[in-house]
């Protein structure tokens, strides 16, 4: 039989996660930029959160109007074990039914991995893959927050690894 005091610790413990992990939610779309487009390029910006605290926001700046993009595919290689627990899509109409995500949970403990693919209806048009990872961890009470671009053109695989 577990004590009051017991009772109350395990209570006030699990308060400071929550509040913890709420801060880093809270401050994750204040530290990366929103989605935008324009007529010389646009902007795919997913978010994903996970379940060990961790947000993935995927950028994709694309060099030509959202009217050109026929696909764009995030692939997400997360550590065994871990579970989406919400995907933010891109608002803009302009993307909806364009973007997909897939998650699979092969990655090394405290490695993530971003395969982002932009197929567009012309040929040759860059594009640049950003992952921002932004962690709240509550084992350490930390928080954590790395970047990484990969530049090529529509068709190519672009490659992000982070660590944590």
């Amino acid at each position: 039989m577990r004590t009051v005091t017991e009772i109350l610790t395990m209570a006030r413990r699990a308060i400071i996660a929550i509040s913890v992990m709420l801060a880093g939610l809270a401050l994750t779309p204040t530290l990366t930029p929103a989605a935008q487009a324009s007529f010389d390029g646009c902007r795919s910006d997913p978010i994903i959160y996970l379940s060990d605290g961790t947000a993935l926001d995927l950028t994709a700046d694309i060099g030509t109007n959202v009217s050109n993009i026929t696909e764009i595919t995030y692939s997400v290689h997360v550590p065994r074990g871990l579970n989406v627990l919400l995907y933010l899509a891109t608002p803009n109409i302009g993307f909806k039914g364009k973007e997909a995500f897939v998650l699979f949970n092969d990655a090394p403990a405290g490695q993530y991995e971003t395969d982002t693919f932009v197929q567009t209806s012309n040929q040759g048009v860059a594009v640049t893959a950003r992952t921002t990872l932004v962690g709240v961890y509550l084992s350490s009470l930390g928080l954590s927050l790395h970047s990484q671009p990969a530049s090529g053109y529509s068709g190519d695989q672009l490659w992000t690894t982070l660590y944590r």
